[in-house]
């Protein structure tokens, strides 16, 4: 099972991460038990995992798959999780090259913090399909949600070898310099993403984050007006362009944009 080295946590990214609440992000030591941690097996206990199992699930010629993927989908959008990775395993036995398959799994364990079960099926589909870097830049952002920035580059620079114009992995890779402290080299990869896909959600916000750590305050203010015009339901744009309003000595408006924010927030 392939490995991935926590990358240690200077004192600027301590700030970094205390400004995008991520402090204590870390995760936590796992069991370093086989690959299939989950005991493969036609039902979960659960009545309603089992009460689930869709007409059709089982034909002539064997499990459908179709019929067993929306049931996994079911399980895990309800927010069972232990019947949604028990469902996707269930697909996964029968076909184990199924790439939604492992793609959608990978979520699901990465939403219950297990890191290297998430990896573990990203890791099989980027082997399953290896020209894709929409795959690559998926695993790339889920190591940096867990701190493996050095892998996360790696990830993000294959997939930008792939395909150079790849907006996403240009955004992915600004969020982990910006986490790393990196603000400059995080304004110039999120300006690039924006460059290529002007509708990018979340990548003026994180823009004008970068411009604000940077001091660049008259820029950062033009780039978040625009971010609030484009994604309106953004409190946290909101709250950042009160915060960049208060350091130009503009407390009036700041209080404005802090108001707007804890309406969009529904506070």
């Amino acid at each position: 099972m392939r490995r991935y080295r926590r990358a240690r946590t200077s004192g600027r990214e301590q700030a970094i991460e205390e400004q995008f609440d991520t402090e204590g992000m870390e995760a936590e030591p796992l069991p370093q038990g086989p690959d299939d941690d989950f005991s493969l097996r036609p039902f979960a206990e659960g009545d309603a995992y089992r009460d689930e199992l869709p007409d059709g699930a089982v034909t002539e010629d064997g499990p459908d798959i179709d019929t067993l993927l929306r049931r996994a989908r079911r399980s895990a959008g309800s927010g069972r999780y232990r019947d949604g990775v028990q469902a996707y395993l269930d697909v996964l036995e029968v076909a184990q090259d199924h790439l939604q398959a492992r793609r959608e799994l990978a979520r699901l364990l990465e939403s219950g913090e297990d890191a290297e079960g998430a990896l573990r099926h990203l890791d099989r589909a980027i082997e399953l399909a290896p020209g894709r870097p929409d795959i690559l830049t998926e695993r790339g952002a889920l190591k940096a949600r867990f701190k493996y920035y050095t892998a996360a580059i790696a990830d993000l620079d294959d997939a930008l070898k792939l395909e150079p114009s790849y907006a996403p992995a240009h955004f992915e890779r600004g969020l982990v310099q910006l986490r790393r402290g990196r603000a400059q080299e995080a304004a110039g990869e999120f300006r690039r993403a924006l460059e290529i896909q002007d509708d990018l959600t979340g990548a003026r916000y994180y823009l004008g984050e970068s411009l604000n750590l940077l001091g660049q305050y008259d820029s950062a203010i033009t780039v978040l007006e625009v971010a609030i015009d484009r994604e309106p339901a953004d409190a946290r744009a909101y709250q950042l362009l009160g915060r960049v309003m208060d350091r130009c000595g503009r407390p009036e408006e700041a209080m404005t944009m802090y108001q707007k924010a804890r309406e969009v927030a529904g506070r």
